[in-house]
């Protein structure tokens, strides 16, 4: 839990740099030729600065919030958002949540006569890298999870894996940290898909019930557990993506022609 509260502390500074303006990483080749001042905004400096972003195939610059959902989830009756901040053009912070009410595994599931039980509530912050720029191509991440379960009598395909739980039930808390890996596309100019894996190790402490509906306790149980990170992303971003290498282009081209 200390590692966790740490890690929430370090999302809340980092969220707090990039909405007020502070550059964790250093400027752009635009940002640093427009704080330079007059000196540097000549034609040839300007060109100069620019020209590293110019070159760059998918040079282009965005910035702001994004809110999405793991398409994933919801197809698994999980209601889910993940709330992202850009602190600069590599680094992303965010949190997700989920909350999953409905008792069956399957969201179509409405046979009454279906004891099983598989509820749980969960919050993941994370922070993310990225190798071009922010909310754009590949990146690496690193996060953290709480989540308190209820689970019981769980269906095939999990009920291989959770044998001991056929007829019991088990209601406790999961903390685990760990790392993933995506990439990202722009659909639109608002919009993008993600598609993301990772893995996460951590451990559950829970009280196991004598049946899947009864509340009388059988004892105390607790282990480690390794589960995967696995997403399919649709996003909104509040700002629309701007498109820079074709203007920095344009621009550059304008000032060696006066020259």
């Amino acid at each position: 839990m200390r590692l966790t509260r740490n890690l929430l502390k370090l999302l809340l500074v980092l969220v707090i740099a990039g909405a007020h303006g502070i550059t964790v990483y250093g400027a752009t080749p635009y940002e640093s030729a427009v704080s330079a001042g007059p000196a540097a905004t000549a034609p040839a400096a300007t060109a100069s600065a620019l020209a590293p972003l110019a070159s760059t195939s998918s040079a282009s610059r965005w910035e702001g919030v994004s809110l999405g959902t793991n398409l994933m989830l919801v197809g698994l009756s999980t209601g889910n958002l993940n709330l992202d901040f850009a602190i600069n053009d590599h680094f992303s912070a965010g949190i997700n949540f989920g909350l999953k009410a409905w008792p069956r595994w399957w969201g179509w599931d409405w046979d009454k006569n279906n004891d099983s039980r598989w509820k749980y509530i969960f919050v993941e912050p994370q922070i993310r890298w990225w190798h071009t720029y922010v909310f754009d191509g590949w990146y690496l991440g690193v996060n953290a999870l709480w989540s308190h379960f209820n689970v019981g009598g769980p269906e095939y395909p999990f009920a291989w894996n959770y044998p001991s739980l056929k007829d019991t039930r088990m209601q406790g808390d999961f903390n685990a940290y760990g790392m993933f890996t995506g990439y990202s596309w722009w659909l639109a100019r608002r919009l993008r898909l993600e598609l993301e894996a990772g893995i996460l190790l951590g451990r559950y402490n829970a009280t196991r019930y004598q049946c899947i509906n009864c509340g009388a306790p059988v004892g105390q149980e607790s282990g480690p557990v390794v589960i995967p990170k696995v997403g399919i992303n649709l996003v909104v971003n509040f700002k629309e993506r701007k498109q820079a290498q074709g203007d920095v282009k344009a621009f550059i081209s304008g000032t060696n022609n006066k020259q």
